[in-house]
Formats: C-alpha cells, structure tokens, sequence
C-alpha cells in the first residue's frame, strides 16, 4: 500500500553507508533524520526505535559494504532500505 505523502514528496530520508555490516556515522544521520522530522512536524517513531530497527535490518541483511537507506514519511512510517 503507498502513501498519499509520496505523491507529495512528503517526508524525510537518509542514506548512508555501511562497512563491515556498521552503518558508518549512524549519530549523525539520526541527528539530522530527527531535526527533519521535527521541523515537518511528522508523526515519527522515537529515534531509539529507529536506530534499534536499523540494526535489525542489518542483521538481517548483512553486506560487506553498501548503502542504507531510512525513509520516514509524513504519516510517520519507517522504511529501510
């Protein structure tokens, strides 16, 4: 199911890289992630919860070296890619 706010380009992003299946400057990307947010006023999980799903994901789909990708849209959804 796709969300109406995609249609807008509602929402916020982070991509960043990964080594060693570690999201390099994870503190960071959650800091701007978290200023995003608030500034849109979206609906988001805690950032804790976020740094906690994007370690699930990792461990669920370990990578050497790549990218990582956290999407939050205005209704306040994650997604990682």
């Amino acid at each position: 199911m796709t969300s109406e706010s995609w249609l807008d380009a509602e929402g916020v992003f982070e991509t960043l890289r990964t080594y060693d299946n570690k999201p390099f400057a994870l503190a960071e990307h959650l800091e701007r992630l978290q200023r995003g947010i608030y500034e849109l006023g979206i609906p988001a999980p805690s950032i804790e919860k976020i740094k906690d799903e994007t370690h699930d994901h990792l461990e669920s789909n370990r990578q050497e070296s790549g990218h990582l990708r956290l999407v939050v849209d205005s209704l306040g959804k994650l997604s990682i890619s």
